[in-house]
């Protein structure tokens, strides 16, 4: 099953080369597998990803040459595609892990480690600040306006709470009727008699009224609508602290296995920004390794 899994991403790599280099895509565009699908280029770049920090944190039967040559193909994609989201998020939490590896262990490997890896960072933002794409953004005024769109996205919560009675502080204003992906979806089935509230219209139009965080003039890593505040308005504070519980404790049942460690705090960060725990593709594919992982340690307990 664990080939199975990293065959996929393998014949998604392969899919995104052949749209990039023989059909000339570029941007979304360059979907690999997942054609049609409306997050389809951040899915491909995700998917590899994954499967990419999946052979490099786990044991395999590959020489470290062939380890490193098939990670670096994998995580080719999100270079590809318009991936913001996808190596911003993947960056931090590696940046974490090694940051964690280097206080907690204190080896002096872990320092050079941690000196390589924040070079590579450096040069990559140096690099990103000579496209034409972020040279706006991140030169001169622009970058304040930045900041305010990330403030202004976060300010979801209290635009939420101006409207939640005292129970809806603890338990959400429930399914569909908050910011999540299934709110977003009901008004596509009309001919279903949903119930559904104004918080979800009200919540977008806001987000429509500021450049930046407008879905189209702007970008979805600054949108207002993503899954901790979709959990939040639909599930509130215990919903919220449940899904927070049910991963720490997949993490203490991995016996803290970096791998499974590393995944979740992907999956929380990119539920920080955008929607990704409700693309099923997505989680269900990054969820699968944590599982095989977690029957790994089981059968190696035996």
């Amino acid at each position: 099953l664990t080939n199975v899994l990293i065959l996929f991403a393998v014949t998604n790599t392969l899919v995104a080369y052949i749209q990039y280099f023989i059909l000339g895509y570029r941007v979304d565009y360059v979907q690999g597998i997942f054609l049609g699908l409306g997050t389809a280029a951040h899915t491909s770049a995700a998917f590899s990803a994954t499967a990419a920090l999946y052979i490099y944190f786990t044991n395999t039967n590959l020489t470290n040459l062939q380890k490193i040559l098939l990670v670096i193909f994998l995580l080719s994609p999100t270079l590809l595609v318009s991936a913001n989201q996808i190596i911003l998020m993947f960056v931090v939490v590696i940046s974490f892990y090694i940051l964690y590896n280097l206080i907690s262990q204190k080896k002096i490997k872990n320092f050079y480690f941690f000196l390589l890896w924040g070079l590579l960072v450096f040069l990559g933002y140096r690099f990103t600040l000579q496209t034409n794409l972020y040279a706006n953004l991140m030169s001169g005024r622009e970058i304040f306006d930045f900041i305010d769109a990330i403030i202004y996205k976060y300010k979801v919560f209290v635009f939420l709470n101006e409207d939640f009675d005292f129970l809806n502080y603890f338990i959400g204003l429930g399914p569909g009727h908050g910011t999540s992906r299934l709110s977003l979806m009901i008004p596509m089935y009309d001919f279903i008699a949903f119930s559904s509230s104004f918080i979800t219209e009200k919540i977008i139009s806001i987000g429509n009224e500021s450049y930046l965080n407008h879905p189209i003039t702007g970008s979805s890593i600054l949108s207002l609508v993503f899954f901790a505040s979709g959990l939040y308005s639909e599930l509130g504070l215990l919903g919220a602290f449940t899904y927070l519980l049910i991963w720490i404790k997949i993490n203490h049942y991995s016996k803290k296995d970096k791998m499974v460690f590393v995944f979740i705090l992907i999956i929380i960060g990119l539920g920080s920004i955008y929607q990704w725990p409700e693309e099923p593709a997505f989680i269900i594919y990054i969820s699968s390794f944590i599982a095989l992982q977690l029957a790994k340690k089981q059968e190696n307990l035996k």
